[in-house]
């Protein structure tokens, strides 16, 4: 039975945000300790909290869990630079962790976001009760790429490449304008490469109500379309857009009305 580290981040949360409160790190052990596990793990815990701090831009909290006989953070530290640590530290103190709800309240009931996207997949009129669930936009991020790696068999809709890396979750209604269910559903998506996602978000391609790549040319003057731009962005103008092969995730007539009025 595979952990679930979503689940050991809800226990750590408590656990280091008190810390932070009390101006005071926490060794390896320790948390290990009160996790009820071996320390070797830990990294796969610290990095669950490690990328929810970076997605919602704020302070290092892993930055507290340090090595016994260093009294530094491990190898998986990545999120402040390893020469300022004084800095972070003052910064992970100085932040009002304790008025923050716990992101991972979802995986309470031993929850994960592969659970929640599969469930969102299975059924597109459950997004609103998965969203109010989550209720975290760096969580809710997470299964609403998910759902559309699911959704679109892992390729780009407008251009088909498949390299999980390049592949982002864009959201056609902006998760800002979005309603609940909007937020995290596939129907309010497409899978798109990185280049195809800056783009759309841009405003340079689109998608037409019947579901074709639409270019938009006036946002780029004519004399800068070099013969890359063509290939990545002017020829795929009336081609149709990849969609999933359950029509239930295509992308609604109601969200794509909302584009249209957007541009």
């Amino acid at each position: 039975m595979s952990v679930n580290q979503y689940e050991r981040a809800f226990r750590t949360w408590p656990f280091l945000t008190t810390r932070a409160s009390q101006r005071s790190k926490v060794t390896y052990t320790e948390l290990a300790e009160h996790l009820g596990i071996h320390p070797r793990p830990l990294r796969y815990v610290l990095a669950v909290i490690q990328d929810w701090c970076l997605h919602e831009h704020k302070p290092p909290l892993t930055i507290l869990v340090v090595n016994q006989s260093r009294g530094q953070p491990g190898q998986g530290f990545i999120a402040w630079d390893a020469t300022r640590l004084d800095e972070g530290y003052e910064e992970v103190f100085a932040y009002p962790w304790l008025t923050l709800p716990n992101p991972f309240q979802f995986a309470a009931q031993d929850s994960t976001p592969a659970e929640l996207a599969r469930a969102v997949i299975n059924n597109p009129h459950d997004a609103g009760e998965v969203y109010r669930k989550v209720r975290d936009r760096g969580i809710a991020q997470v299964i609403f790429r998910l759902a559309l790696l699911d959704a679109y068999r892992q390729q780009c809709a407008f251009c088909g490449l498949s390299l999980k890396a390049a592949l982002q979750a864009a959201h056609i209604i902006p998760w800002n304008d979005a309603n609940a269910e909007q937020r995290i559903s596939p129907v309010n998506g497409l899978l798109l490469c990185s280049t195809h996602h800056a783009l759309f978000d841009n405003g340079i391609l689109g998608i037409s109500i019947d579901r074709r790549i639409v270019c938009h040319h006036a946002k780029v003057p004519s004399q800068r379309w070099t013969d890359a731009d063509k290939r990545i962005a002017a020829d795929l103008h009336g081609q149709d857009v990849r969609l999933p092969v359950d029509v239930r995730l295509w992308p609604s007539d109601d969200v794509l009305a909302y584009q249209g009025k957007s541009h």
